[in-house]
């Protein structure tokens, strides 16, 4: 079989922004021990060739939070020393001078970024000087500061008693909003577009003015690759979020879908890591 496509050059569409697609990880990759085969290598952009695949795909945006941002991510100041022993729930400590590394990483590639502060373990002393971190170090480079990550899977992490809603969810925010400030501010990362489009709605008719930038994540539910090709997951990803575009465009602030994938929890062998998952991002990214 053969196919044709044709292109209409003269009536072109909408130009796509340089930061339209970018990348994803965990908080624990800007951690100076963040050195083994499950890290990327702590943003280090002096080792390796990081900064050159990095190059190879334009300028655009980094986000750095993720589930280990509020799990197990302690932040330490630099003029206090490491806990010892760490707390039962630390596994991982980032500190000012990862910033810096992650400054000169972005620096030498261009791109902007996005850091968490962890909310669900939250300490307001703490979260101040990681905030001004972020802000003196990566200058122009900062994005956003996000105040935790998912908190609508607060309550069944065992991080906050149920119920756990948008209400709860204001009073936790707006604490770490309060010591961040009123520049640059990306929120409120929620997951479960579906169950949460009222949470969503709420917080951005609520937060709007203090706000930059609206975030929500978005992941297809596929298991096979014929469920990731499909009309009904295409149908799906568009028809889950729009609750939130229309939030968002009712507002007048942009909205990013700073985390999706072909599937969640790290990937599908024979799904996540063949052509077919190439094929889906590129129409996903184009749709959305």
């Amino acid at each position: 079989s053969s196919t044709t496509i044709s292109v209409d050059t003269a009536q072109s569409g909408n130009r796509l922004p340089s930061a339209f697609v970018g990348l994803s990880y965990e908080m624990r990759e800007l951690s100076a021990a963040c050195t083994t085969l499950d890290c990327i290598g702590n943003f280090d952009g002096r080792q390796g060739n990081l900064v050159a695949l990095f190059k190879t795909l334009g300028v655009s945006n980094l986000r750095i939070s993720g589930n280990q941002l509020d799990r197990d991510t302690l932040w330490v100041p630099n003029d206090q020393p490491v806990p010892n022993p760490l707390p039962d729930w630390v596994k991982d400590v980032v500190r000012p001078t990862d910033i810096q590394r992650l400054a000169g990483f972005l620096q030498r590639t261009g791109w902007h970024a996005e850091v968490g502060i962890n909310l669900a373990h939250y300490d307001a002393a703490l979260a101040t000087d990681e905030a001004r971190t972020l802000y003196s170090t990566l200058g122009r480079y900062l994005t956003g500061a996000e105040c935790g990550n998912e908190p609508d899977h607060y309550a069944s992490n065992g991080y906050r008693p149920a119920p756990y809603g948008f209400e709860q969810h204001r009073a936790d925010w707006e604490a770490c909003a309060n010591v961040v400030g009123n520049s640059r501010i990306a929120a409120p990362d929620i997951s479960s577009p579906k169950s949460t489009a009222d949470w969503f709605s709420q917080f951005a008719q609520a937060e709007q003015h203090r706000i930059d930038m609206l975030t929500i994540h978005n992941y297809t539910g596929a298991t096979t690759v014929d469920q990731l090709l499909s009309p009904q997951i295409r149908d799906s990803e568009l028809s889950t979020v729009a609750p939130q575009l229309a939030a968002a465009q009712a507002v007048h602030v942009p909205i990013r879908l700073d985390e999706t994938n072909s599937a969640v929890g790290g990937g599908i062998d024979g799904v996540s890591n063949v052509y077919a998952s190439a094929l889906w991002a590129m129409d996903y990214n184009l749709v959305m």
